[in-house]
């Protein structure tokens, strides 16, 4: 009795509140539908979500400029907490 327990749409969720969390809660951050259809837009997104039919008719592919892949939301996070440091020991001196 194997059942198939995938569901794309709380996959969405859960890249929508791991956005919303990386985001500290930005009031600016897309609300979810239009999230979604930047997440059907871009390449690196898995297969099995943008090829969903039940997905692409809820969430049309439309590019959201302002979303990042998760290498350069890492980068950003270096970055922020390189130049605070950097800030720190000029503090110190």
């Amino acid at each position: 009795m194997a059942q198939n327990y995938y569901n794309g749409r709380l996959e969405l969720v859960a890249y929508f509140a791991a956005s919303q969390f990386e985001s500290k809660w930005d009031e600016t951050h897309p609300l979810f539908t239009r999230f979604c259809q930047g997440i059907m837009a871009e390449g690196n997104t898995p297969a099995r979500l943008r090829h969903d039919p039940k997905l692409r008719r809820e969430f049309p592919p439309k590019r959201l400029p302002t979303l990042v892949s998760e290498l350069e939301a890492m980068v950003l996070r270096h970055s922020a907490a390189h130049e605070a440091a950097k800030a720190r020991r000029r503090q110190d001196f």
